[in-house]
Order: C-alpha cells, then structure tokens, then sequence
C-alpha cells in the first residue's frame, strides 16, 4: 500500500551552517526539499521566540540561544514520501536529525519535526500560516534558492491590532472564538498551545477566571481562553 507523503521540517541554527552545503545535500537525497527560508529574528527577543516555540522556560531558552546563536537560521521544509512511525515520532526525520547533530559536533544544533502537529505549529509561528496556506503558496519546483524572512515569531513583541489578532485567532484549528461582552472567548483543548500562539499571559493580580492578558501595538487586551468544559 503507497503511504502518503507527509509535510515535515529542519531548522539549521546558526552555529550549524557551517555544515549547511552538506546537510542540504543530504536532506534532498532522502526528501523532497519543498523551500528553504533564511529566517532572521532580532537578537533581543530570539530567545522569547524560543520559548514561545518550544514552549520552554524562559531560562532554558537563553542557554539554547547562547549555544545555537543568535543569528540567522535556516527552515527547511521537506516531503517525507515514506514516514515510518514509532511511539508518534516520525522515525526517519528523528533519525536523521541525530545524523545532523553528530555532523555538527553533537548538542541540539539541528531541529527536526517529530510529527504532524508539530509541524503545523511551527508553520504558523515560523511563517504566520497553516500548512494548506503554505502549500498552496508554494506549488512549484524548490529552486535551490533560500528564501530571506526578516519577521519575528508570530505576535511579537505585540499584535499589530485587534483585527490582526482576532483574523488569527479565527483560523486556529479546533479553536471557537465567541464575542462576550466587550472582549473576545476563546474555547480550545490546548489552553497553554493557545497562548503561547496569541503570546498570552496569566496574571495572579486578575480576579476573573480564565483572563489572559494579549499585547497589541498600544494597548493590552484581556481574553478569556477556557477548555470546553469550562465554557
């Protein structure tokens, strides 16, 4: 039985790309290579976008950003037309991520997608889209060229404004978003991948439940996130 081809990724921090022209070469003999995005995030807030995608203490951040650099990094995004999985791990791109690891001196030079959720979530906090926007912006022929990206991770330092917010919020998968007095619901099984997607904030000093602080170009906003249940 043909098995479909899946949407996976590497990222190649900074102090790997050294090793960029090998690597590359190595991942388009046993993938698809779809594009390839030079991303470049500000020093000052690289290691938040890290924990934001990590979603890791801040302190684990800044010790990986210390170690990887802070500098450009390189997204591959890749077809992987023959997955194998094991414990919900993608065994290919796991296996192949230690390869690249070792090729640059060990430690965690080398990201590479576990599984299918994984790779939506950094979709939309590397690039601002789900996988069906990206596919459908990118239909043709990878051209060996990379692709610069000069963008922080989505929603940082702050929302650019409400509308901006709330169109994002509307295309989050199994995600409602319900208008509730003069702010905004939102109902969601994963209340903390919710915030770290909206760079939302609990507050101990907030007497209502379920209030998350949101930062938007001068102003804060307050929205509720439940789970479901809760709603």
């Amino acid at each position: 039985m043909k098995k479909n081809k899946e949407l996976h990724l590497f990222i190649l921090w900074e102090k790997s790309r050294h090793k960029e022209k090998e690597i590359l070469e190595d991942i388009g003999s046993n993938f698809e290579i779809i594009r390839t995005f030079n991303i470049h995030w500000s020093e000052e807030l690289f290691a938040e976008n890290l924990s934001r995608l990590y979603g890791k203490k801040l302190l684990k951040t800044h010790r990986k950003s210390e170690l990887c650099g802070t500098g450009d990094f390189l997204l591959v995004m890749v077809y992987d037309h023959d997955p194998i999985y094991r414990e919900g791990v993608n065994a290919k791109t796991a296996s192949y991520k230690r390869i690249y690891r070792e090729m640059t001196g060990g430690g965690h030079l080398i990201h590479g997608s576990d599984n299918l959720d994984e790779v939506e979530d950094s979709l939309i906090f590397l690039l601002h889209k789900n996988s069906k926007e990206f596919l459908k912006t990118y239909k043709t022929p990878w051209n060996g060229k990379h692709i610069n990206i000069n963008q922080e991770i989505i929603g940082a330092p702050c929302w650019q404004d409400e509308k901006e917010l709330i169109s994002f919020i509307e295309k989050l998968p199994e995600t409602t978003l319900k208008k509730v007095q003069d702010t905004h619901l939102i109902i969601a099984k994963d209340v903390a991948k919710i915030c770290r997607f909206l760079n939302a904030s609990k507050r101990m000093f907030f007497m209502k439940r379920n209030l998350y602080r949101v930062p938007l170009s001068g102003e804060d906003k307050f929205i509720y996130i439940r789970k479901p249940l809760d709603a």
